[in-house]
């Protein structure tokens, strides 16, 4: 599996991170952008993944998964964060070949933004849902 190795630290960074937060059980805003980038980074880890066993990308997918329904648990208490995990559930929609649910869940990413008036997820919701 070759992976540029920023991109592995990074998700060990994350899941150790979440592994301290769970063991401590806090839950405030300063952990709550945990998740939802450890999601970021798994799909990335999907998405540039060259080696082809299917027993890797399932394991890669299935990380990604439980790393998005736990996101989305989350952004329920602390709703800056709805942005960024529907973001990364429409990626994972679009990964799976649900196209419709994609730009659903696009276009809800893009209606929690704006609600907050978030620019920056705004944006990143737009340049995602036009990819």
């Amino acid at each position: 599996m070759s992976l540029p190795q920023s991109l592995q630290q990074a998700v060990a960074v994350f899941e150790q991170a979440w592994k301290v937060v769970r063991a401590a059980d806090v839950r405030n805003a300063w952990v709550s952008p945990i998740l939802p980038w450890l999601a970021t980074a798994l799909r990335r880890q999907w998405e540039i993944l060259t080696d082809r066993t299917p027993g890797r990308r399932r394991n890669v997918l299935r990380r990604l998964r439980r790393a998005i329904r736990q996101a989305s648990r989350m952004a329920r208490s602390f709703p800056n964060e709805r942005p960024h995990v529907l973001r990364e559930a429409a990626h994972l929609a679009a990964l799976m070949g649900r196209p419709q649910r994609a730009r659903q869940l696009f276009d809800e990413s893009l209606a929690a933004a704006l609600r907050q008036d978030a620019r920056y997820e705004q944006a990143l919701s737009l340049r995602a849902r036009g990819q």
